[in-house]
């Protein structure tokens, strides 16, 4: 039982993403007004607006930047 738990653990740990290398999201910048600008921004380029939310802490939103700023055709739409 002990070597289970101590590979369940291990495993966990050799996995686990250092968050403290992300640094995505900026809570204090006004948000509505970035949105604003993007907006314009896409309406004048004839273009569509993504709007990624999440949070600093949040794992799965680390994993979901990581996916679409890696993978060269989503990030050049």
């Amino acid at each position: 039982m002990f070597l289970l738990i101590t590979t369940v653990l291990y495993t966990a740990l050799s996995f686990s993403q250092d968050m403290t290398k992300f640094n995505l999201y900026k809570p204090a910048e006004d948000a509505e007004k970035e949105i604003d600008g993007a907006v314009k921004k896409a309406k004048a380029e004839g273009k569509h607006v993504f709007i990624q939310i999440g949070g600093n802490w949040c794992i799965w939103c680390a994993r979901f930047n990581d996916f679409v700023t890696t993978d060269k055709q989503i990030d050049s739409l």
